[in-house]
Parts: C-alpha cells; sequence; structure tokens
C-alpha cells in the first residue's frame, strides 16, 4: 500500500473516532475537504467554497492513530475558537500569539499530540480556561518568562485564506457545528464550550446552532460562494442542496464492501456504493402562498438540474396534495394558494407510493409537520424568512 492510500485511509479512521468522542468538532472535520501536501506536517485554508485541510503523507502514517485524532482535534480547535480570523496587525507580537493560541487549543485536548505540543505547563505563569485574546496581553504584558519557543506542530501561514474571507469561512463553519449539533442527537445546550467559543468568536448565534433557527448574522463584502438575505451570509444555496443531495444518492457507505483503495481495510474504513438505477427525488413545493414567482423560476431551474442525472418527481401541495407529476419542463404555475399543511406528502404510504430515496420540501415552514420523520432523508429548503417546522430534516435557507 503506498503513503497516500495508508495516509487517507488512516484519517478517514481519526475522523470517525473524533466524531463518536468529539460531534461538534468531529462535524467541522468531517465537512472539511482533505488535500495532500507535499511540505511540512498540515495546514487550514479556505479553497473552492470548502475549509481545505492540507496533509503531509508521510506525516501522518509516522504518527499513531491516537496522535492523529489528536491532530484533527487541534485543528478543529484552531478553526472554532477564531484563530484563523486572528489578524498578525492587531497583534503585533508574533511569539505572544502563538503561545497563546496553541496553549488554548492544547488545554482541552484530552488525545496524545505530536511534535512536543507547546501547553499550560510550559508556562504557569497562565491561568487555566482563559481566552486566546487574554493569554495573549498577558505574554505581552510581561514577556513569557518561558524559554520554550513557539513551535507549532501545523502550518499557520494558509490562516490568510481564511481572513481574506471570513464571511465564507464564518457559514461554512456554521453548517459543520449544526451537522455536528445533529450526529450528537441534538442534545446539545447553548452554553456548551465548543457553541460558546464559537459564538464568541465568530459573532454565530447560540441558539441558531442548537436549534437551526435564527441565523447568526453575517457581515463582510459580497462574495460569489456567499447568498445575502436581509444582510445574513450563508453558503449558496444551490451548493448546499447539491453537496447534500449527491452524498445522500450517488453513493452510499458500506463496511460490507471493502474500500477501493485500502482493501485490508475492510470492516474498518467503509467502502462506496454506487446505487443501482436512477434515484429518485420527491420535490414537495409548498403552493400557499409562500413562494414568489422569483423563486418558484428559481426552484424550477434547480430541479431541472437535478433531474439530468436523477429522476424527480414534483407534489404540488398547500393544505392538500394537488397535483404529483414527474418534472420535464420549467415550472411556471402551480395550483392551490390555500392554507398549509406540510404533513400529506410526508406520509410514509404517500413516500413509499412514490419510490422517493429523498425528499426535498420547498416552503417556508408555516404550518403542521410530522412528529416523525418518513423513512428516507429529508430536505427543508426554507424561504429567506422561513422556520424548520420540525425538530428533523436538513435544513437549507433558498434566496
Amino acid at each position: 500500500m503506498s503513503v497516500e492510500r495508508e495516509a487517507e485511509g488512516a484519517l478517514k479512521i481519526a475522523t470517525e473516532r473524533l466524531l463518536y468522542q468529539h460531534p461538534l468538532l468531529g462535524g467541522v472535520v468531517a465537512a472539511w475537504h482533505a488535500t495532500p501536501q507535499t511540505e511540512g506536517t498540515c495546514s487550514v485554508g479556505l479553497s473552492d467554497e470548502q475549509i481545505e485541510f492540507g496533509y503531509n503523507p508521510d506525516f501522518v502514517t509516522k504518527i499513531g492513530i491516537d496522535e492523529l485524532v489528536g491532530v484533527l482535534h487541534h485543528e478543529a480547535r484552531h478553526i472554532v475558537y477564531g484563530h484563523v480570523i486572528m489578524k498578525p496587525e492587531d497583534y503585533p507580537d508574533e511569539r505572544a500569539l502563538t503561545i497563546a493560541q496553541e496553549v488554548t487549543c492544547n488545554e482541552g485536548i484530552p488525545e496524545p499530540l505530536p511534535c512536543e505540543p507547546v501547553t499550560l505547563q510550559h508556562f504557569p505563569q497562565l491561568p487555566p480556561d482563559e481566552d486566546t485574546d487574554t493569554r495573549y496581553r498577558r505574554l505581552k504584558k510581561k514577556r513569557a518568562k518561558s524559554t520554550r519557543t513557539a513551535a507549532t506542530l501545523d502550518d499557520h501561514s494558509r490562516w490568510g485564506e481564511i481572513v481574506a474571507d471570513p464571511d465564507a469561512a464564518r457559514a461554512l463553519l456554521e453548517e459543520a457545528l449544526r451537522d455536528g449539533v445533529r450526529r450528537a442527537g441534538g442534545k446539545i445546550d447553548v452554553d456548551d464550550p465548543v457553541i460558546a467559543a464559537a459564538a464568541e468568536a465568530w459573532g454565530l448565534s447560540p441558539l441558531s446552532l442548537t436549534t437551526g433557527t435564527n441565523r447568526g448574522v453575517l457581515t463582510g463584502t459580497e462574495e460569489s460562494n456567499l447568498t445575502r438575505v436581509d444582510g445574513r451570509a450563508t453558503v449558496n444555496w444551490r451548493a448546499q442542496l447539491r453537496r447534500y443531495v449527491g452524498r445522500q444518492l450517488d453513493r452510499a457507505p458500506s463496511y460490507a464492501r471493502p474500500p477501493r483503495r485500502f482493501p485490508r481495510l475492510l470492516g474498518v474504513v467503509p467502502g462506496m456504493v454506487r446505487r443501482a438505477g436512477k434515484p429518485r427525488i420527491m420535490a414537495v413545493i409548498d403552493t400557499s402562498g409562500s413562494l414568489t414567482d422569483e423563486l418558484l423560476a428559481e426552484i424550477s431551474n434547480e430541479l431541472r438540474h437535478m433531474a439530468r442525472d436523477r429522476d424527480v418527481v414534483v407534489v404540488e401541495c398547500d393544505a392538500e396534495i394537488q397535483n404529483v407529476y414527474r418534472y420535464r419542463e420549467p415550472i411556471t404555475d402551480v395550483d392551490g394558494r390555500g392554507g398549509t399543511d406540510l404533513r400529506p406528502p410526508l406520509k410514509q404510504e404517500f413516500v413509499r407510493a412514490q419510490r422517493a430515496d429523498l425528499v426535498v420540501y420547498f416552503t417556508d415552514g408555516m404550518g403542521p409537520a410530522p412528529e416523525k420523520p418518513p423513512q428516507v432523508p429529508v430536505v427543508w429548503a426554507l424561504t429567506p424568512d422561513g422556520e424548520p417546522p420540525a425538530a428533523w430534516g436538513r435544513v437549507i435557507w433558498i434566496g
């Protein structure tokens, strides 16, 4: 097995362990895009609308899995604590800043770390459980007495990519943390240290991260990978939807199938299995009046994109189901405009009758929804002022 393939397999195992042990931070790791690099150890940056984790395969394969989990934990904390968006010009003492960041990051990591990490025990003059900014000012004022160098186990130079586009990174982090909340079974308090740290550093709403409502307020210059609604920014909704649909429908992990690149890791690293035939999406359009003609045109264009490689059945519903048909041409008009009831299309027998593999529900969410989801994934594609109608389902705001 080549070093590159061994490293990729080790990263998958370490990510799964971090997700199990620390689902919130694991959600951040699971959301980033891992890319091999030829030098150094590892780094995080921003590339192609994704948080990118760069890793040196030689470094990854020379450390143990427990240490690799610690490295991923370390990188995730740098992101959540906002270290990646701290501007160097605001912290002119580079050594003090690096020490403050490393100590604060490593203080909460129970896993072993390679490369002789900078920890609190090396700087006894620093009280425990302080934030990075406070520690920086202590170190800058008193000058660190320790002669220990401020070496890091990772490369911080790529953080400039995130500083240059903090809105995009903030929206990606918000999405990743929400995924972590879902992985934790939704049992996350707004005072959870990870949520609190992200809220303080990135200006996110703790309530939005734990409940999926009231999205965090984001500011900055507009970029092509962002959608802004009433001053709020999110990752482009089409990109979110396509990424999620692709993960759910196109390929599925299976521990019964050996991974193509790591056949020796059967049962440890899942192989990917292509679904037989075309997957089917049931696209429900709330026709009670919550969707404008402009939004309807955007939805129709997105359904046209989905229908290129998948079967798309459209369901028009206000208080009751009005029409059911296979998507074949642009949707310019719908029937309904009455009251709102989100339940009829989500009845298990109806979903089963449509042979749906996934449901995308375009709505403002202002209506009764089932207490339990159907037995297929559901995406709530909500209008800009919409609210999630249920505690389950994947939420994406459109606009």
